[in-house]
């Protein structure tokens, strides 16, 4: 369940049923064969899959993720066998190769090991393989594609198989996938991969290969991307990029190239994205502008080119991103003509020996788009330009880095105006006089780097009031803010755009300048607890090695600093995210000047040592995403005076949530969510008053909810959601002047709403769906003004209650009331929200189906409108023109309520419409040809209904609509569909109680993983769609399972550290994003810059910015 808004993905006409309704499912009875198959793959198994018991399950068909179809001449078999991200561990046995009618196989992201049995590559009906993310190792079967002639995706990404790439690939000759990166490959390519001519996508990336890049790409004429980044490929790069003729993204990072581009490349009129950073390739670049017409990127770092790049690109007009740094052009100045570049937003030429400052920034300032400019090591001993005004006129620019350049001179002044500031950099230059107490004023200030300049006088008292910025405890004049400071810059190119991920200013030294970096002289007892926590690792960390890297300040993930009395000691390790496997040593708890510790998204198991809750200068401690168990050790909270932030989200600890928490007295983040913890809430945890976010969800608390809740003041955002709680909601709203977000779906309470929560002046999402609620719903919308998002679906609510109350709270956006039975009309007062979005009212025992749409037709930017489940055998009306018009509708859900009469005219107006389902009524007559001009339609159901005559001709252009091979009259288009469940899970599509097909899910927050895991379905989803103004906190997404397609729409830009966090991490083949805020960008391009689970490639079809949204999609596969 998710509440906000709701994009349906799948692509399909199940069945268009001609002349008589197909109402009755099949009775399926399943195979033995297969039966003994599954469990003899169970017991190799060393963690069980909770529903895989044939005492209490006799049905294998149901367990999950399985699927089981009736195939014609062999019976009810399984189809589909999809486990990814469920944690399983233990090896692959041979039995698994007696489900001989599987298409779809999708064991990702678990913890499997050994390597794979022969037989499992002779399925000769396999379409989708997919064992990437895991921890299988050898070599990839040389009869790996003997069998495989239907096989169109193959995915061993992130292994560690070794040897060389099987030399009859060319054998799997409808191979449209293959992603075999992040292993120990070697070798060269093998000639047989050539022949693949359905080939899509290719990614080789992060192994040993090695040898020239072969001519033979060329003959790969369907591909459309192309990664070979992190190996070793020598020599010149071929001529062969003019057979390529589909190709979008060329991504060649970090090889060993030589020489020039070739021509075929600089010419390429489908070329997108072009990375071709660290090699060393040379000469001039002669980009053919006029050819190369939909170039947005382009990455040349690290190599040795001359200055003729900068003068070629300054015709390539649709530049967005331009990576140049570490060249070493000598040419001077920037050329003028860079003034045209008008879609550009990021440039970055560090280290590339520029000259004359004043003339590169005025040129620069008439990008009007231009948010991030990266310029650090140039200009050497040149003065700070001055001029002021329309001369230097930067109103976009985000990030401004200009370091290491000994440059003179004042603050610059012309920077007053570039009110967008998030990050500057001015640090290690010769300026000198007073920051200006301007600076104050810039909100959206996140980083500030002044450091090692000769400034005087006090810092300004402005920048006290800028809450987004840490200082560290400096002995300086001026009043300094009471947050702490973990020193180290980190800022990197990725792909597409430049990123700074720190938040400090390390020092700002008054009087006198300080450019001799401090020699750093390390702990020996750091050393040994680093080398400690490493020896109980079972994975190693590459650069970890004392021989040949004595100095472990300089490790991955380690941060020294220099301590007043202590010296050089460890005060960061991050090493979230890298795979690391084993347990935690208590050798680790000597690294006791440690201030941030996280150790986030790896595969650590075991219980936490007791001498871990002793590093008392801790601020920030991050566990979340690991196998940790045993109970949350009780003297958490003895020493951690400091902590801040406290993560153990998504582990399995158990028992009951520690007595002394309140003893965190800085404690402002706490995430237990996604554990088994149980029993009540600790009184203590009310002493908590700097507390800001509290996520409890998906556990087993219970018991009521404690009025000592409303003494946690500065509260933002509560969830317990997925847990026992139950009794009547204490009337303890009034106390949390600060709550933004509270969710308690999924518990047991009852009663009525209290007065103090449906008055709420700050609430903008209330999400208490599936509990036992009841009465009506009274708001308070002339105090509750800032009410975005309610979702009260699946009570017991009386009608009427969307009635006037709700009909005055005229800033909500999405409304879900589905599954109450409210008996009754639609009130027609709800014309009056104009702001509403979506609408959900499936099973709600709703009436007169021609008033509700009329009165939802004056809501003008309505998007979505669920309504299945009502009006039952009422006529469909057929009003056209003003009387029903849905400029702005996108998606119009009417299933499953045996509506009668033809076709509705009035979806012809309906032109933004991207699905539509009228599945499940009695619908008669022809389907319109006119539906074939929505040229946004990707999801169209209109099955189980008695439509008559041919397919409309006009559907079968639609490249976006897949059908299933039924035998219905009419053309049909060539595209696969994998499958549908046989068997239906009612997945609550934002509590509308909608029973959709077991292939997607549409939601928000931590609904997902309750769905998933607790609902048990006989498949999973493979699209989960999530909408940022719903729940602006995506830490509350876990994801159980390998999905096709994540869809994020309408990203408000809230919580970019956990959303990014989530997408680099969760299980998604292809993420799309709409409408997405442009404060958000850099999320994205972290995510593409990744060399893992995305690939690290994207498509941008354009970057239009509409009142501050980018129009267009972000598809990043």
């Amino acid at each position: 369940m998710g509440f906000h808004s709701l994009f349906l993905s799948a692509i399909l006409i199940l069945f268009i049923s001609f002349g008589t309704s197909t109402h009755e499912s099949q009775n399926l009875t399943s195979s033995p064969n297969d039966f003994e198959a599954l469990t003899g793959f169970s017991s190799c198994l060393e963690s069980a899959i909770p529903d895989w018991s044939s005492s209490t399950s006799p049905d294998h068909c149901t367990w999950s993720g399985v699927t089981c179809d009736a195939l014609p001449g062999v019976g009810t078999r399984v189809v589909r066998l999809e486990l990814g991200s469920t944690r399983l561990t233990g090896k692959i046995c041979e039995s698994l190769a007696g489900l001989d009618q599987l298409r779809v196989l999708n064991l990702s992201h678990n913890l499997f090991t050994g390597s794979l049995p022969g037989n499992l590559f002779h399925l000769q009906n396999l379409e989708v393989m997919d064992l990437s993310n895991n921890y299988f190792e050898g070599s990839i079967n040389t009869a790996v594609c003997s069998s495989f002639s239907l096989l169109q995706e193959f995915k061993l990404s992130y292994n560690f198989f070794s040897g060389e790439i099987p030399g009859n690939l060319g054998n799997c000759s409808s191979l449209q996938h293959l992603s075999i990166n992040g292993n120990d490959l070697s070798g060269s390519l093998p000639e047989s991969i050539f022949q693949l001519q359905n080939l899509n996508e290719l990614y080789l990336q992060d192994n040993k290969l090695s040898g020239l890049l072969s001519k033979g790409v060329g003959k790969l004429s369907n591909l459309a991307e192309f990664d070979i980044s992190n190996n070793e490929f020598s020599g010149i790069l071929p001529n062969i990029f003019g057979g390529l003729t589909r190709l979008k993204f060329f991504s060649a990072e970090s090889n060993r190239f030589t020489g020039h581009l070739p021509a075929s490349l600089v010419n390429s009129p489908s070329l997108q994205m072009l990375n071709l950073r660290n090699n060393s390739l040379g000469g001039s670049v002669n980009l053919n502008c006029s050819v190369m017409k939909n170039l947005t990127s382009i990455v040349l770092s690290h190599n040795q080119f001359h200055c003729s790049v900068l003068v070629s690109l300054m015709n390539c007009l649709r530049l967005e991103g331009i990576g140049l740094d570490y060249n070493h052009f000598n040419c001077g100045e920037i050329p003028v003509n860079l003034k045209n570049l008008q879609y550009l937003t990021q440039l970055t030429l560090t280290n590339a020996s520029l000259h004359n400052l004043s003339a590169t920034l005025e040129v620069l300032s008439h990008c009007r788009n231009l948010s991030t400019l990266g310029l650090p090591m140039n200009f050497h001993n040149e003065e700070m330009p001055q001029p002021q005004g329309q001369n230097l006129e930067f109103s976009n620019l985000k990030v401004f880095v200009l370091s290491h350049g000994q440059i003179k001179g004042s603050f610059p002044k012309w920077l007053s105006g570039c009110k967008m500031l998030q990050m500057l950099d001015l640090s290690w230059n010769h300026l000198s006089g007073s920051i200006p107490s301007w600076i104050g004023k810039f909100n959206n200030l996140y980083y500030l780097d002044l450091s090692n300049n000769s400034f005087t006088g006090k810092i300004p008292q402005s920048l006290t009031m800028v809450l987004s910025l840490q200082l560290g405890n400096l002995s300086l004049e001026g009043t300094l803010f009471a947050f702490p400071i973990y020193s180290n810059v980190r800022y990197q190119m990725g792909f597409h755009r430049f990123f700074l991920f720190a938040i400090l200013i390390p020092y700002i030294r008054f009087g006198t300048s300080t450019h001799e970096s401090q020699n750093l002289t390390s702990s020996s007892n750091d050393l040994e607890a680093l080398i400690g926590f490493s020896s109980c690792l079972e994975s190693a960390i590459p650069d970890w090695n004392s021989s040949t890297s004595p100095d472990y300040c300089t490790w991955s993930g380690v941060t020294c600093d220099v301590l007043p009395r202590v010296g050089a000691r460890v005060v960061r390790l991050e090493l979230g995210s890298t795979r690391l496997t084993g347990k935690i040593c208590e050798s680790f708890a000597g690294l006791d000047e440690l201030r941030v510790l996280n150790l986030s998204y790896n595969f650590f198991t075991g219980s936490l040592p007791d001498n871990l809750f002793h590093l008392q200068n801790l601020e920030i401690m991050d566990f979340s995403n690991n196998h940790f168990e045993g109970s949350i050790n009780t003297v958490v909270c003895s020493f951690f005076a400091r902590l801040r932030v406290f993560k153990l989200s998504n582990n399995c600890f158990s028992g009951e949530i520690p007595g002394n928490l309140g003893n965190c007295s800085s404690l402002q983040y706490l995430f237990i969510n996604g554990n088994d913890l149980s029993g009540s809430l600790p009184e203590s945890i009310f002493q908590l008053q700097s507390l800001n976010e509290l996520d409890m969800q998906d556990n087993k608390l219970s018991g009521p909810l404690s009025e000592g809740v409303g003494k946690l003041s500065n509260l933002v955002e509560f969830d317990i959601s997925n847990n026992e709680f139950s009794g009547i909601l204490p009337n303890i709203f009034g106390g949390l002047t600060r709550l933004k977000v509270f969710s308690a779906e999924s518990n047991r309470f009852t009663g009525q709403l209290p007065t103090s929560l449906v008055n709420s002046p700050s609430l903008q999402v209330l999400n208490m769906i599936k509990n036992s609620l009841g009465g009506s719903i009274n708001l308070n919308c002339s105090a509750m003004k800032n009410l975005t998002t309610l979702g009260l679906g699946s009570n017991q609510l009386r009608c009427p209650t969307p009635g006037s109350r709700l009909s005055n709270c005229l800033r909500l956006e999405a409304i879900d009331l589905a599954g109450n039975h409210f008996n009754c009309g639609i009130p027609v007062n709800l014309k009056n929200l104009q702001s509403v979005t979506q609408v959900y009212l499936t099973n709600a025992s709703m009436h007169n189906l021609s008033t509700t749409l009329e009165v939802l037709s004056h809501c003008k930017k309505l998007s979505s409108v669920v309504l299945s489940k009502n009006f039952h055998n009422e006529e469909m009306p057929q009003l056209q023109g003003q009387n029903l018009e849905f400029s702005n509708l996108k998606v119009f859900v009417l299933a499953n309520s045996q509506i009668k009469g033809s076709f509705p005219k009035w979806l012809s107006g309906c032109k933004m419409l991207q699905m539509l389902d009228l599945s499940w009524n009695h619908l008669t007559g022809s389907i319109p040809s006119w539906i074939g001009k929505f040229n946004n339609l990707y999801y169209l159901d209109l099955s189980n209904n008695s439509f008559t005559g041919n397919i409309p001709q006009s559907l079968t252009m639609f490249l976006s609509l897949q059908h299933k091979n039924s035998s219905l009259e009419g053309t049909l288009p060539a595209f696969p569909l994998y499958g549908l469940c046989a068997t239906s899970c009612d997945f609550e599509i934002y509590a509308a109680n909608a029973t959709f097909e077991d292939s997607l899910i549409c939601a928000c927050g931590s609904c997902i993983y309750h769905h998933l895991v607790q609902h048990k379905c006989s498949s999973a989803p493979s699209v989960l769609i999530l909408d940022g103004t719903c729940s602006p906190d995506f830490r509350k997404v876990q994801i159980p399972y390998m999905l096709s397609l994540l869809w994020l729409n309408n990203y408000y830009g809230q919580h970019l550290a956990t959303l990014k966090s989530m997408l680099l991490t969760q299980p998604f083949s292809r993420v799309r994003m709409d409408q997405l805020v442009a404060s958000a960008e850099p999320v994205v391009e972290e995510v593409i810059r990744r060399e893992g689970a995305l690939g690290g490639k994207a498509e941008y079809p354009r970057n239009k910015e509409i009142q501050g949204f980018v129009d267009d999609p972000y598809i990043l596969h």
